[in-house]
């Protein structure tokens, strides 16, 4: 009798359970509603230039090297000369040398030029060659003896060093980030120089590339853009935000690559069309249908 009252008791309570219905109580969320009125409140603002773009892919360019082992010279003495030529472009890093009387500027030089041919045979552009490594070590040199007066004697260490050096081929997206900044190298000023004067150009060609061709404008370029990264910071403080230099250099250089690439394009699309009609003038005159 116990256990059948038992048992009737569970089939009660599961059939209430069962009957009972859970209450849920739907609440207006007011916080969504909110932030909703405030964004129509705030005024729209266009895109800010300093974050352009959301993605930046950095190219790696290519390497060559060359390297010397067994120099019967001291490495303290060539690591002196290889510090004149480190992160130097190579043509500028020649020049260097060249004018250089220490010993080990003519190893150095004799390095540079293997590295180069090494370079110039894989097809890699001369101007854009920069010295990526100049790394010195000490190698294993040769012992003998120093005799002295009253049977003493001495040991003399004969140095011995290694040099190897790696040049990098910049992106021409690189380059032209370092000529906006007022980076360019002295040779390439050169370059630009001897070409606006072959050329024969006017008072605003040589007007536009002044801060390439002269270290007076290529200093002033770089002054004229830490003020204009200074600015930008300035206003964006104004309103509460906190963008660091290096975000603002790196998206100011990455917004004018994209239109100088964008002008680039649409001049060779230009170049390929005029030519083309050319030729198609040329062979409409020559090979005319009798």
């Amino acid at each position: 009798m116990m256990l059948q009252n038992q048992m009737m008791m569970r089939q009660f309570s599961t059939l209430e359970v069962q009957q009972q219905k859970p209450q849920i109580k739907i609440v207006k969320n007011t916080v969504t509603d909110d932030l909703a009125l405030l964004e129509q409140a705030l005024p729209k603002t266009p895109a800010p230039q300093c974050f352009f773009p959301s993605t930046i892919v950095k190219k790696i360019g290519r390497t060559q090297d060359a390297s010397k082992w067994g120099l019967r010279y001291s490495s303290l003495k060539l690591n002196a000369c290889a510090k004149s030529v480190r992160k130097q472009s190579l043509l500028d890093a020649k020049t260097i040398v060249q004018f250089s009387n220490k010993k080990g500027a003519q190893i150095v030089l004799s390095v540079l030029e293997a590295a180069r041919a090494n370079a110039l045979k894989k097809g890699l552009a001369e101007e854009r060659l920069y010295v990526k490594e100049c790394i010195v070590g000490k190698a294993l040199g040769m012992k003998k003896l120093d005799i002295r007066g009253r049977g003493k004697m001495g040991m003399i260490h004969l140095p011995k060093s290694s040099i190897r050096i790696t040049l990098e081929e910049r992106p021409l997206e690189e380059f032209y980030k370092d000529l906006l900044k007022g980076n360019a190298s002295p040779y390439i000023a050169h370059v630009f120089r001897k070409n606006l004067y072959q050329s024969n150009a006017n008072f605003e060609e040589v007007r536009k590339l002044s801060h390439i061709t002269t270290s007076k404008g290529r200093y002033y370029r770089r002054v004229q853009f830490k003020r204009l990264q200074r600015l930008i910071q300035k206003e964006y403080a104004k309103k509460g935000a906190k963008i660091s230099i290096q975000k603002i250099e790196r998206n100011l250089l990455e917004k004018s690559l994209n239109d100088f690439l964008e002008h680039k394009a649409q001049t060779e699309d230009q170049r390929m069309l005029v030519s083309q009609n050319a030729r198609q003038a040329l062979f409409e005159k020559n090979y005319k249908k009798k």
